[in-house]
């Protein structure tokens, strides 16, 4: 049985000042309702980071950053956490959601990036955690991972983690339930980028901001701010019981109180009395994503990295047939472009290979990188191919690859858009 000639083309076009390394945004020291100002992001990203210089802030707490080159971009966003409560024991708040996708952006691009802080913990009720968004400049949402909902923790005994972000919904999640006497129907959290609700009779607890509008509160700035609106987390008079920066709602000052919702494309909905608040929603346009709700503990961040298309796949030798791979071809030839990027030099090139919904795995050694500003051809001998998983006649195999530079940042390259379908049946 035999391998198919695999012609893959790698086009990757990496700037020296943003290559595999990775680009990681952060709330840069800043906790609360606010986010960080220019002086604490230049504090951050300093001389030996990959953002250095890069970074403006024009609206506290919102960062922009021009995308350098025009290319594939796996953009991952991590929502923070709700803010915690320790009146007898201790409850946490909800976690945030986790997102990753692959977004087309071209050289000039700003994107706005808002990293979600965590919501104020305190003796009762925590603030709901702020969302972390990505945007365009011209306020087209690409991706933004919701934030968790604050926890409660009553002096009678009611008490509830806060609500997980939600991934896999752009609708934020609902207030607790609670176990008080007399406790209300817990509060809806928004939904189509809108804030969640908050409890409106005598607990003051904020709803969560979505990307257009603010969650909503029955008294003064409880609740969080939408994305459009700066996302500012909401503020009570005691400050340990703020909504995060990225339009978590704040919780209530008393117990028996209630917490605040988190911040997200839509918010959560705020706690009624002796009840924890819900997780925002979140919103992924992108491809080859990855959603999950609950995942972050802590503040929100954004990780940033260049990507590619895995190129043309073609069998070789023996009888070659565009996008088949019979029993006469013997071997798989890859034509992999390595960029003019110095981080390359003494770097690997690693081919994957699957067949059909089966998990990637390495085919062929770990390859050096002889050359930058090149191209460096790989041969896979056919046995590679003829022990995959699932491997049998009318299955397809895909193909991709990753890429390690010196420093040890590992890019993985989106599958190629053409896969081989096996045929070793004999015509008759």
């Amino acid at each position: 049985m035999k391998i198919h000639l695999l012609l893959v083309f790698f086009i990757i076009t990496f700037d020296n000042a943003f290559s595999l390394t990775q680009a990681t945004f952060t709330n840069c020291s800043s906790t609360g309702n606010t986010g960080p100002t220019q002086t604490q992001v230049d504090n951050t990203y300093i001389s030996s980071n990959s953002l250095y210089g890069l970074v403006a802030i024009n609206t506290q707490g919102i960062q922009e950053w021009t995308v350098p080159i025009t290319g594939l971009y796996t953009i991952e966003a991590w929502g923070a956490q709700g803010g915690n409560a320790s009146a007898h024991g201790n409850k946490a708040g909800g976690n945030g959601a986790y997102l990753m996708g692959t977004f087309l952006l071209n050289q000039g691009d700003v994107l706005k990036i808002l990293i979600g802080q965590t919501g104020g913990s305190n003796y009762c009720g925590g603030g709901g955690g702020g969302g972390t968004f990505v945007s365009k400049i011209d306020n087209t949402p690409l991706i933004i991972a919701g934030g968790g909902g604050g926890a409660i923790l009553c002096d009678n005994g009611s008490e509830e983690n806060g609500g997980v972000g939600i991934a896999d919904n752009e609708c934020g999640s609902s207030g607790g339930n609670g176990n008080c006497d007399g406790d209300e129907d817990a509060e809806v959290g928004g939904c189509s980028g809108n804030g969640g609700n908050s409890e409106s009779i005598t607990q003051f607890s904020g709803g969560g901001g979505g990307f257009l509008t603010d969650g909503s509160s029955n008294f003064y700035n409880y609740h969080g701010k939408s994305f459009l609106n700066g996302g500012i987390g909401g503020l009570q008079v005691d400050t340990d019981h703020w909504g995060g920066f990225g339009g978590g709602g704040s919780s209530f000052p008393a117990c028996c109180g209630s917490a605040g919702g988190g911040g997200g494309y839509s918010g959560g909905g705020s706690g009624n009395e002796c009840t924890s608040g819900g997780g925002g929603g979140s919103y992924n346009i992108g491809s080859n994503t990855i959603n999950i709700s609950g995942e972050n503990n802590g503040h929100g961040k954004v990780v940033i990295l260049s990507s590619f298309q895995t190129g043309h796949v073609e069998a070789g030798g023996g009888n070659v047939v565009s996008e088949y791979w019979n029993s006469t071809n013997t071997e798989v030839n890859i034509i992999v472009p390595i960029n003019d990027d110095p981080t390359l030099n003494s770097g690997s090139i690693q081919i994957q290979a699957k067949v059909g919904s089966n998990n990637y795995v390495d085919i062929g050694s770990l390859i050096n990188i002889l050359s930058i500003n090149t191209t460096q051809n790989i041969s896979i001998d056919e046995s590679e191919l003829e022990v995959l998983e699932g491997y049998s006649h009318g299955e397809n195999i895909s193909f991709t690859a990753k890429l390690e530079d010196s420093n040890g940042n590992i890019i993985t390259g989106l599958t190629s858009l053409t896969t081989l379908t096996i045929d070793e049946v004999l015509p008759t």
